[in-house]
């Protein structure tokens, strides 16, 4: 809602302030009706001067207010106004105890110490609020600056570029921002915003005490840095991008957790220090998340989403959407949902266990360096290929499905596990390597694609002792079977 707001003035007569925008309208609403409220209560009293002069002092004995007119100037409002009103032609610098601030189009600065409200309709404006109290603070279409720096109260732009300073160390702010390129800076305690407007950007607290952040993004292009904020984000928009904190040895600053719940689209989330869940809700899709140096936890949507984690490690479960999973130097834990879950190793120490969902099953490729996937407790076919690392020594364990292990290079330990398995060896993919299978059996077979040896001439390099049978082939790569005394009489090997 939007308009105007009268007010009364001096002998009785009635003033009209424009109020164009909702964010501003709603606060001079407020501030309008207590002005009624307390000129009708009895003892009210209405002051006009004009901002060039002196001002009064503030009438005893009942409510008052300050009707302000003239061109430009500066006024600090005597102690004892309750109500400030702005009618002067050019912008104005006020500042007030204890008062509420109407103003109208044409901009201006306004402070208020203690409890009180500002409504600045229009123009470029800053407003703020500061010392004990609760606040209430809505501007207009211009672009401003609002700060909020009292105990309690809420910040809420208009329709231009504003800048928001939010917070106090034990105080709380709600910021509603609907501009375009809206800027808010979170300065402790608890801090709650609403971002509708596009390029939103938000900066959590930065060792200012502790402080928390939540925030509701519901326009497109916001930006969000949780810094050492506690941080609690909602994403139903599109295109947002959610940094997490970092630790500073040299200003002693701890991340803060972070925790964000996505229900939008092409969304990205950087966990940075910060200890992090994501959870992918209804309506997510081509969703990006990287975790870091603290464990991140995820939890998958219906939509397509792609998580990396950091040396930290994850704790990722899947739902019904395809999800793609990267890790990196530290142990991960995975569990599938409806769809395929396409994994990727990455390097030294990466160790994932895949539990397979409801119907989903996994593709995985393994990275370089030492890497293990377990896949025991997983039901699905899963697909798993090897690492590219000529050094490497990977493990990989599948489950009671119907699994397909494709070698690599390195030193590899195999185990399908219970199903009927399908062992792939393809020459351009090993070239040398050690590769055991640790419990092939009559219902499992290989298969040799490229090294130009018939079946027969690779089971005739075969030699037998104490760790099973080994074939050699072509380009040295030396599969054992471990327990198996003579390959012609379980499984099947195949060659092309």
């Amino acid at each position: 809602m939007s308009g105007s707001v009268t007010v009364p003035g001096t002998n009785g007569s009635i003033f009209t302030i424009p109020q164009p925008t909702p964010t501003s309208f709603n606060v001079a609403q407020q501030i309008a009706d207590a002005i009624v409220a307390a000129s009708t209560a009895g003892g009210f009293s209405v002051v006009s001067a004009a901002v060039e002069g002196s001002i009064p002092l503030a009438p005893l004995g009942g409510p008052s207010e300050l009707f302000l007119t003239g061109g430009t100037g500066s006024v600090n409002v005597p102690f004892g106004y309750n109500f400030v009103v702005d009618n002067a032609s050019g912008p104005v610098t006020i500042s007030a105890t204890e008062a509420s601030i109407l103003s109208g189009t044409v901009g201006g600065t306004f402070f208020v110490s203690g409890t009180g409200s500002i409504a600045a309709g229009g123009g470029d404006n800053v407003v703020g609020a500061i010392g004990p109290g609760t606040f209430n603070i809505g501007t207009g279409a211009g672009n401003d600056t609002l700060d909020g720096l009292g105990t309690k109260g809420t910040l809420a732009g208009g329709d231009g570029s504003n800048l928001f300073f939010a917070g106090t160390v034990g105080g709380s702010v709600n910021v509603l921002s609907i501009g375009k390129n809206d800027t808010v800076a979170a300065l402790g305690g608890a801090v709650t915003i609403n971002a509708s407007g596009s390029n939103e950007l938000t900066f959590g607290t930065y060792g200012i005490g502790s402080g928390s952040l939540a925030e509701s993004v519901t326009g497109s292009g916001a930006t969000i840095s949780s810094a050492a904020s506690n941080a609690s984000i909602t994403l139903a928009g599109s295109n947002a991008l959610v940094f997490g904190g970092f630790n500073s040895q040299l200003s002693g600053v701890t991340a803060g957790t972070l925790a964000v719940l996505d229900l939008g689209s092409k969304d990205t989330i950087s966990a940075g220090d910060s200890p992090a869940t994501v959870t992918a809700g209804a309506g997510s899709s081509g969703l990006w998340v990287f975790g870091g140096t603290q464990r991140l936890n995820f939890v998958g949507g219906a939509g397509t989403s792609t998580v990396v984690a950091g040396s930290g490690g994850a704790s990722v479960t899947g739902d019904g959407g395809s999800m793609y999973f990267g890790n990196s130097g530290a142990s991960s834990t995975v569990v599938g949902g409806t769809g395929l879950v396409t994994m990727y190793g990455g390097t030294s120490g990466s160790n994932v266990v895949f539990t397979s969902g409801t119907t989903g099953g996994a593709f995985y490729v393994a990275g370089t360096g030492n890497e293990t996937l377990s896949a025991s407790g997983s039901s699905a076919n899963n697909v798993v290929f090897g690492g590219s690392d000529t050094t490497a020594n990977d493990v990989i364990v599948t489950g009671s499905g119907n699994d397909t292990l494709v070698g690599g290079k390195g030193n590899e330990t195999l185990t399908g596990g219970t199903g009927s398995d399908q062992y792939f060896f393809v020459h351009s993919l090993t070239g040398g390597s050690n590769i055991t299978i640790t419990d092939f059996n009559s219902s499992d077979n290989v298969a040799l694609f490229g090294y130009g040896q018939t079946t027969a001439q690779a089971l005739a390099t075969a030699t037998v002792s104490g760790a099973g049978t080994t074939i050699t082939l072509s380009d040295n790569t030396k599969i054992t079977f471990t327990g198996v005394t003579s390959l012609a009489l379980i499984g099947n090997v195949t060659s092309s």
